[in-house]
Formats: C-alpha cells, sequence, structure tokens
C-alpha cells in the first residue's frame, strides 16, 4: 500500500512526540508498504523542504525506507506567542480560544505551511490512505485535507486526551469536525475509552512498541552498585524527592547511584541539591535509543514518574523490554499492570518513601522472567502488522 503518515513532529526531534509515527512509518517500509512521513520542521525557523521538488522526489525516491517531507512554517507571530505562553493571561486564552473557533486549531502556522506540498503528492504518490495523529487538531486537518486531494480515506489516530488539548467549551465543536475519518486507532485502551466521549466511531487499540535487537538476550544488572535509571520527564519534583527518600532508607548500608536519562538533568540535579540526601548522582542527558538500552539493560532497576494527566505511559513497554524491575511513581494504571503481569514484567506502583525503599528492598537480589514470545506481541513489528491489517480494511489494500 501507498500510505502517507502526518505528525507534526519532526522524527529528529528529542521529544517522545516524534516517536511513533516515526516508528510505523520505518516498519511499513520494511513490511513492504511505501510509506511518505509529512512533518514539520525541526526548528521553528528551518525552512524546510522545497515542495516544487516534492513530485521529483518522490519518483526517484527507494522505498525500502520511508520518504521524509518536513514543510515550512507561515508566520503568525501572535498566535505562536500565545501558543508559546508569551501572552499574558486572559488575552492568551482569548486568543487561543479564537484559533480554536475559527481555525479548530492553534497551529495554523504548519497547516499554512503544508498545504503546498499536498497536492504534488496527492498527484504524484497517490495514496490509498493517509494517516493522522492527534498531537494537536491541525494534523488531523492536513490529514483530512491531503485525502480529500488524493481522493483516499484517512485514518485518525488518538494518542493524546481530548480535554488535556482543546479549550472546554469548544471541545464538542472541534471535535464534530472530523467526522469524516474511516476508523479511529488509539494509543491504548484507556485511550479508546476517552476518544468514545468524543467521537463515536470504530476504534482499535494499536500500542506504540519497543525496538528489538536481533541479539536479544536477558539482561543482567551490575551486582558491585545498585544502579536505580530515573528515565523521562519529571512532571513532579515531590516525586524525585520522595525517590530520593526511599533510596536513603533502602540503600544506605551499600554502593548505589541515581543515573538520569532525559532533558530534565539539571531539574533532577537542582531537587538533589535542595533535598540535601547524598547520593551518588549521574546526569546522563538525552541518549539515543542504543545508548539508553544500555543503561537501562543494566541498571538494578529502572524507575519513571508517571504523568497522572496522561492515559497511558509511552516509555512503559519500552522498559518492559529491557527485563529490569521497573518502579512507576507513584503509580500505574490496571491496563499497564495487566500488560506487565502478561509478560512477566515486574512493575511496581509506589507513592511513599517507606513503599519505594520497600520496593528497593525486594528488588534487590530479584532477576525478572520475561517471556519474549509474549512480549514480542507488543514490539513495534507486531503493532505495525495489526496498523497494516486495519489499513487493509480500510483501503481494500493487502498485507
Amino acid at each position: 500500500m501507498k500510505i502517507v503518515l502526518i505528525n507534526h513532529t519532526h522524527p529528529e526531534a528529542r521529544h517522545v512526540s516524534a516517536l511513533r509515527m516515526r516508528e510505523f512509518a520505518k516498519h511499513l517500509s520494511a513490511a513492504g508498504d511505501q510509506a511518505v512521513l509529512l512533518t514539520g520542521p525541526l526548528r521553528s525557523d528551518d525552512p524546510g523542504d522545497d515542495p516544487t521538488l516534492v513530485e521529483a522526489r518522490i519518483e526517484a525516491h527507494d522505498w525500502s525506507t520511508p520518504m521524509h517531507i518536513a514543510t515550512t512554517l507561515v508566520e503568525t507571530p501572535v498566535r505562536r506567542a500565545a501558543r508559546e505562553g508569551r501572552v499574558l493571561s486572559p488575552v492568551r486564552q482569548v486568543l487561543l480560544g479564537a484559533t480554536y473557533f475559527f481555525c479548530g486549531g492553534v497551529f495554523c502556522d504548519w497547516r499554512a505551511g503544508s498545504t503546498p506540498f499536498l497536492k504534488p503528492i496527492a498527484n504524484t504518490f497517490r495514496p490509498d490512505l493517509v494517516y493522522g495523529t492527534f498531537g494537536n487538531t491541525d494534523a488531523w486537518f492536513v490529514a483530512r485535507d491531503l485525502a480529500g486531494k488524493a481522493k483516499c480515506p484517512w485514518v485518525a489516530d488518538y494518542k493524546d486526551p481530548w480535554d488535556k488539548f482543546v479549550p472546554i467549551g469548544l471541545r464538542r465543536n472541534v471535535a464534530s469536525r472530523f467526522a469524516d475519518f474511516e476508523v479511529m486507532t488509539v494509543f491504548s485502551q484507556a485511550h479508546a475509552l476517552d476518544a468514545s466521549g468524543w467521537f463515536p466511531s470504530k476504534k482499535e487499540v494499536v500500542y506504540s512498541g519497543y525496538r528489538v535487537e536481533p541479539n536479544y538476550q536477558k539482561p543482567t544488572a551490575n551486582n558491585d552498585v545498585f544502579r536505580v535509571c530515573l528515565s523521562g520527564s519529571v512532571y513532579s519534583s515531590d516525586s524525585v524527592r520522595v525517590l530520593l527518600e526511599g533510596m536513603s532508607k533502602a540503600l544506605s548500608s551499600r554502593a548505589s547511584i541515581l543515573c538520569y536519562a532525559g532533558n530534565d538533568g539539571e531539574n533532577v540535579g537542582r531537587i538533589i541539591h535542595q533535598a540535601g540526601i547524598p547520593v551518588e548522582f549521574g546526569n546522563l542527558g538525552y541518549l539515543d535509543f542504543y545508548a539508553f538500552a544500555r543503561v537501562q539493560v543494566n541498571a538494578s532497576v529502572n524507575v519513571y514518574i508517571r504523568n497522572e494527566q496522561s492515559l497511558f505511559q509511552q516509555k512503559f513497554i519500552e522498559l518492559l523490554a529491557f527485563g529490569r524491575p521497573i518502579i512507576a511513581i507513584p503509580g500505574e494504571s490496571a491496563e499497564a499492570s495487566n500488560i506487565a503481569a502478561e509478560v512477566g514484567g515486574q512493575l511496581i506502583g509506589a507513592e511513599t518513601s517507606a513503599e519505594i525503599a520497600s520496593a528497593l528492598s525486594d528488588v534487590v537480589s530479584d532477576q525478572t522472567e520475561i517471556d519474549l514470545v509474549r512480549l514480542r506481541s507488543y514490539s513495534w513489528s507486531s503493532q505495525t502488522e495489526k496498523l497494516r491489517q486495519i489499513f487493509a480494511d480500510v483501503a481494500g489494500g493487502y498485507v
């Protein structure tokens, strides 16, 4: 099949919002489909690709890999300032509300910048289907507009809670503008339930997966030093302090280190300093996947702080694949706990320092036994096959 994937976030962006469409595009190509990934620019001042060269690029592309097209932005300085919090309340809320009401989304600069690319993609690539992910409503507008020009169906992907992105009072109105997609894929069962309040259409759960190494083996941790690896966004300073207190209680008598991998290292270091709890700290910064995997595989325990406004954590399934015990602060959903139990992973929810200390004590000498057969059903490849079947049912393609 010929598939165009729409995501506002550039695939090289150091943010989880880039991951889902980038990996699906890559795995669709590996499965034999032709995939175009249409995104915004990496930085707001990037010129993007030249729309006049798109047709030639499509004709010459090697479809064993996805073709990536980065659009430009059409300058909307006032709206951008409001979106980025550089306009004071209540003017900011008025501007954002008016933009949603009249335009249906706040990334009009990206939507406008995408417009010159749609006709050459529709005419030359001639997609069988367009797939747009909701990180913002404008991605859905772009997907719908391209599908209209190409006279093909489009599929909506729902990976963020609607009420956390669309202003109250406008949610039903904006949702009604997307009544023409064929089917909706959702990030989790929790997302399916959430989306049902706004979209009555059929929904299919397609998880974001994990990356499997061909030589994957059960990992072993370094027993000389107890390594606690905290990764991802730090949504709560209190949760970091609770983790430090738990480490102090459980690990005071043995060598230990707290490593952090992600973009919030300076914040974590500041919290450690303010808490006054002695702990060896390693700020690893943002790591590419393979460096990240080496750290996680060799951790005694992997820890993440759950965003309680998020319905399902992206990092959870990938952490399971590293085969080490996992602590989620302040706890996890029943859906995540059920998946962990299904594959034999050890997932511990902990909210207080005493609960964290108990969890750390439990995993000091523990070794997680992962059922690799069941785990692989959550890999990117397996989830892509599910996605391909959904696309085939919608567009009459072949898998």
